[in-house]
C-alpha cells in the first residue's frame, strides 16, 4: 500500500474528445476473468474514501461518483443512464437466490451499525418535485403495506411500501 501526504494526488487519468460519428467504446476498461473459484471477495475494480479517524466533508462525499452530462438539445434516440447494471448469462447458466443487480451491505462496530441503520437511508433523491405522473409522487396505494425501504427525497424522509401482493 502506497500512502501519499499530498494535497492531490492523480493516479490514473484516462479520456479524451471522441470525435466519430457511431463510434462505440470506453477510455477506461478494468478486466479479470477467472475458471476458478476465487476467495471471500474478488472486484475487477474499486473505489474506496477512508475518512480515517477525523475525515470529513462540507459537501457531498463519495467513494465513487458518476455523472452525466445532457446533451443541451432534444435527444435524439437512444437510452441515457448515469449508471448500468447488467448481469450477463450463459447458455448453461443456472441461476441460484444468490444473485442480485445491486448488493448493499453495512458492517463495522454493531453500536456504530445499529445507529447507522436508525438514521441512514437506502438512497436519497434530490431535485425532484413532487407531481402525479413524476418520478416522486403521493399517491393512494390499495394493498396491503407488509414492510418499508425509508427514502430521502430532498432531505425528508419517506417510505417505499412493499406488499406481499401484487395487485394494489
Amino acid at each position: 500500500m502506497v500512502v501519499y501526504d499530498v494535497v492531490q494526488t492523480e493516479e490514473l487519468i484516462t479520456g479524451g474528445t471522441i470525435s466519430t460519428a457511431g463510434r462505440t467504446g470506453r477510455p477506461a476498461y478494468f478486466y479479470a476473468k477467472t475458471n476458478v473459484a476465487l476467495g471471500g471477495w474478488f472486484n475487477a475494480s474499486k473505489s474506496y474514501m477512508d475518512c480515517d479517524a477525523t475525515g470529513s466533508v462540507t459537501g457531498l462525499m463519495s467513494a465513487h461518483c458518476m455523472e452525466l452530462r445532457l446533451p443541451s438539445t432534444v435527444q435524439a434516440g437512444g437510452h441515457l443512464t448515469v449508471g448500468e447494471f447488467e448481469l450477463v448469462t450463459q447458455a448453461s447458466t443456472t441461476v441460484n437466490s444468490n444473485v442480485s443487480w445491486m448488493w448493499f451491505q453495512g458492517s463495522g462496530d454493531a453500536t456504530a451499525l445499529a445507529d447507522l441503520q436508525d438514521k441512514a437511508s437506502l438512497f436519497e433523491m434530490t431535485g425532484f418535485s413532487e407531481g402525479t405522473g413524476n418520478i416522486f409522487s403521493v399517491g393512494a396505494g390499495g394493498a396491503a403495506v407488509a414492510a418499508t425501504i425509508r427514502i430521502k427525497i430532498d432531505d425528508v424522509d419517506y417510505y417505499i411500501m412493499l406488499s406481499a401482493a401484487e395487485a394494489n
